[in-house]
């Protein structure tokens, strides 16, 4: 069973406090589709130090979620707490919108269920409705981060499974896969090392999961996995038990 609280706060850093302009640029306003102007407002306050603003949508009272009035490639930070039905919609709305969006949803400790529901939809990433605003920051510029071009290969082929970094597509057997992005890095690395056994812990330090020594932290790569399995095929990403993961380039029946 995964426990949302057993996953990590990230220390706050020089970096994570300091002074607006020491903070790392996120050039779009911020979005929040919820209800809870109590936590709009907390956020706003702890965004606007590092010249981020932030505009709450609410979603109780309207009869289409609709296009959340987004403009461009904004990121979006979807409270699950109040109206789950519509926050879900609002990730798929979003999503829909923009492929490169990066979305964020927020939701209550021990919430298992909404926060895989939120993976489905579409949403990126999750984390705790209480999170302070640096911590909410820091994740929405990771996020962002993972989508900016790398030195990887332009294409990796893992059997029938085609990655492309530059468009930031999937496809297995020629069908295309909607996959968030914090999935679409996940894969890239195991493809990157397919046949290779990887650790939870290397696997975290890949994708910028922050580690605090508190081991059930790593239940986040189960949360990812599993998603992504349901996606390629589970018999494609196989579990070493005591030792992490392998992507291989067909199924396997073992675990």
């Amino acid at each position: 069973m995964v426990d949302l609280e057993a996953f990590p706060t990230e220390p706050a850093s020089d970096g994570l406090r300091a002074a607006p302009g020491a903070c790392h640029p996120i050039t779009d306003p911020v979005t929040l589709a919820g209800d809870d102007r109590a936590l709009a407002e907390r956020l706003a306050g702890e965004l606007l130090p590092c010249g981020i603003a932030l505009a709450q949508v609410p979603l109780t009272g309207q009869a289409d979620v609709g296009p959340l009035r987004l403009t461009g490639g904004e990121p979006v930070l979807v409270d699950l707490g109040r109206r789950a039905d519509r926050a879900l919609t609002a990730i798929e709305r979003a999503r829909l919108g923009s492929g490169q969006r990066v979305v964020l949803a927020l939701c209550d400790p021990h919430d298992v269920a909404s926060a895989q529901q939120a993976l489905d939809a579409g949403a990126d990433d999750f984390c705790l409705r209480s999170a302070p605003g640096w911590e909410v920051r820091t994740r929405l510029t990771r996020l962002i981060a993972q989508r900016a071009p790398s030195a990887d290969a332009a294409v990796l082929v893992v059997g029938d499974l085609e990655l492309d970094t530059q468009s930031r597509s999937v496809r297995r057997r020629g069908q295309r896969l909607t996959l968030s992005s914090r999935q679409f890095e996940l894969l890239r690395v195991l493809m990157r090392h397919a046949g290779e056994i990887l650790s939870q812990a290397r696997l975290m330090a890949e994708l910028g999961i922050p580690q605090d020594g508190q081991p059930r932290a790593s239940n986040l790569i189960e949360v990812h996995v599993y998603h992504l399995r349901r996606q390629i095929g589970d018999g494609r990403l196989s579990t070493v038990r005591g030792r992490g993961y392998v992507l291989h380039a067909t199924g396997s029946s073992g675990n």
